[in-house]
């Protein structure tokens, strides 16, 4: 078994630990500077938990995480993916397990190591409840061992990746045991409740640090851009925006198309072919404020019938609803209605209607964006601040772990 790396914190710099609600939290490596080095380690997931995790802390959590390199399965990544160095850049203390990345292996590896690592960190640090970042065999084997051996309660987060399991019974059956559940998707969190009637649920989808109204000057220019943050993949609607973009009629706009974690030859032909679509790629967090800031129109291409769209959310649209632009989306399960109104939403889940979407938000007037934007704001301040959503995360744990055998959802509603 691997042995662990030692404490560290944001920068190398070991803090002073916090006296109460102190948190194990098992899930992936909180560091932006990791992301170009780890192709198979979601950006998506990494600003979720980062802006998640720094709210915690400023609310008084003590948190400490255990994670791993996230590889493609050897030959495609690396055979063993080590331990060391954590990344400056992680949010909290880190410890990184080192395994053995071979089909057939790996999440039998992962399991052993992350047992170790919780059962070398438990007695240190003596947390309040362990936390796990969507339901990995290796998050449940250590949730088990530290419930089972040291009496530490367990909060699941469910975010995604249960595309094996979208009537969630699997999951509902290996988490019953859990203090607590913490769900993106509005669909999901009805439907654990349904499954687990006994269940604290919290429905908590994203935040922002802040709502950039400034940016909110730029919305008319002589040529509109309509722009794309996020995956590449089908799940997040690349495939459905590739094929919408040759219906929008608009000929005087621009697509900027963010992010690179996936080849779409469908996507690299269209530019080839169209010269309004413009490929940026990958590039940090403040370049893409700087792309967000002098948009337009923002798209969420992201498939109604994709099955691993009924338990997520669309993480990009926390971020294009801080700049109070307007919006074509698709209507996905995992929305809560209260998005509806904030939204240029697509008729039906098709390709055409994708393109109407774009076509109507791009001609809307300066009053309709205005009350848009509005919106926008009313509905992300205070309610969608991270430092609202570790509020409501706070009351939750006082709740699930001070009392148990009451059924409970608490609504996306700050």
């Amino acid at each position: 078994m691997a042995a662990l790396v030692p404490r560290q914190g944001p920068g190398g710099v070991k803090e002073c630990p916090s006296p109460a609600r102190r948190c194990l939290w098992l899930g992936p490596l909180t560091s932006r500077q990791a992301i170009n080095d780890l192709p198979a380690l979601s950006p998506a997931a990494v600003e979720w938990e980062r802006g998640f995790l720094q709210a915690l802390t400023a609310a008084g959590f003590q948190i400490e995480a255990v994670s791993h390199r996230a590889e493609p399965l050897w030959p495609r990544g690396r055979l063993q993916p080590g331990s060391s160095p954590v990344p400056a850049d992680v949010v909290c203390v880190t410890h990184l397990v080192g395994y053995l990345n071979v089909p057939l292996m790996r999440a039998r590896s992962l399991s052993s190591v992350y047992v170790q690592a919780v059962a070398e960190s438990v007695p240190v640090l003596q947390p309040d409840f362990l936390a796990t970042f969507n339901l990995m065999p290796w998050h449940l084997a250590a949730a088990r061992a530290a419930r089972s051996g040291w009496g530490v309660p367990w909060l699941s987060f469910l975010l995604d990746d249960v595309s094996d399991d979208p009537e969630l019974t699997y999951y509902a059956k290996a988490s019953k045991v859990a203090a607590g559940h913490v769900v993106v998707s509005a669909a999901a969190a009805a439907r654990l409740q349904v499954l687990l009637p006994d269940a604290a649920i919290l429905h908590l989808d994203g935040g922002i640090d802040s709502y950039r109204e400034a940016a909110n000057t730029d919305d008319c220019k002589s040529r509109p851009s309509v722009v794309y943050c996020g995956s590449h993949s089908d799940e997040a609607g690349m495939t459905m925006l590739v094929d919408a973009i040759p219906l929008v009629t608009t000929k005087d706009v621009s697509f900027v198309i963010t992010g690179n974690r996936g080849f779409h030859a469908g996507l690299r032909a269209l530019a080839a072919r169209d010269p309004r679509v413009e490929l940026v790629g990958f590039v940090p967090s403040a370049k893409l404020d700087a792309i967000c800031g002098t948009a337009s129109v923002f798209v969420n291409p992201r498939p109604p019938n994709h099955s691993l769209n009924v338990t997520s959310f669309p993480s990009k649209l926390m971020r294009y609803l801080a700049f109070g632009k307007p919006i074509a989306s698709m209507w996905t399960p995992g929305l809560a209605e209260e998005y509806r109104p904030l939204l240029v939403v697509a008729e039906d889940g098709s390709v055409r209607s994708l393109a109407a979407a774009i076509e109507k938000a791009i001609a809307l007037d300066a009053a309709a964006r205005e009350g848009l934007a509005r919106a926008a704001k009313a509905f992300m301040v205070p309610g969608r601040l991270w430092s609202t959503q570790a509020g409501r995360f706070a009351r939750f744990v006082d709740a699930a772990l001070g009392t148990r055998g009451r059924s409970r959802l608490e609504s996306g509603a700050a």
